[in-house]
C-alpha cells in the first residue's frame, strides 16, 4: 500500500499549519509504523489525527528547521504524498535551496506546475510570493 493524497486541505494561520491528506495506505504492517516513526522524529510537527480515510499533520511553522523541512520533502516523495502543500514553508531563509534547486528531487513535484502558470493571477501563486510581492522567476 501507498499514501495517496489525491485531495489536501490546508489551513494556516499565524504559526500553526494543518496538512491533511487523504487514501494513506500502507505495504505492510512494518511500512505503516515505519511511517508514523518517522513522523514522530519531526520536531515541528505537534499533532497527527487520522479520520477515515484522512490524516491530519499540524505543523508548528515557528518550531521548523531546515532539517525538518528536508524530512518532510523526504516522506512526502517517499509514500507519494501530494508535495504541493510544502510550499507554504517557502522563506527568504530556505528560498535559495528550496525553490531556487531546479535539480531537486522534489522541485517538479512542488513547483513545476507554478513556473508553468506563473502568468496567471496571483491567486495561483505560493503564499510566499503574494505575501511578498515577488514576482516567481
Amino acid at each position: 500500500m501507498f499514501i495517496q493524497a489525491e485531495e489536501f486541505v490546508i489551513s494556516f494561520g499565524m504559526e500553526r499549519i494543518k496538512l491533511v491528506c487523504k487514501r494513506v495506505d500502507f505495504y505492510s504492517n512494518f511500512d505503516e509504523d515505519a511511517f508514523f516513526e518517522w513522523l514522530k522524529k519531526i520536531s515541528c510537527i505537534s499533532k497527527m489525527e487520522g479520520f477515515g480515510e484522512e490524516l491530519y499533520i499540524d505543523v508548528d511553522r515557528s518550531k521548523l528547521t531546515e532539517m525538518d523541512l528536508r524530512e518532510m520533502l523526504a516522506l512526502f516523495y517517499r509514500y507519494n504524498i501530494d508535495m504541493k502543500q510544502l510550499e507554504l514553508f517557502l522563506s527568504d531563509e530556505n528560498k535559495s535551496w528550496f525553490f531556487d534547486n531546479k535539480e531537486s528531487f522534489w522541485y517538479d513535484r512542488i513547483w513545476k506546475e507554478r513556473r508553468e502558470n506563473k502568468n496567471k493571477s496571483s491567486k495561483t501563486l505560493p503564499l510566499y510570493f503574494v505575501k511578498n510581492q515577488k514576482k516567481l522567476s
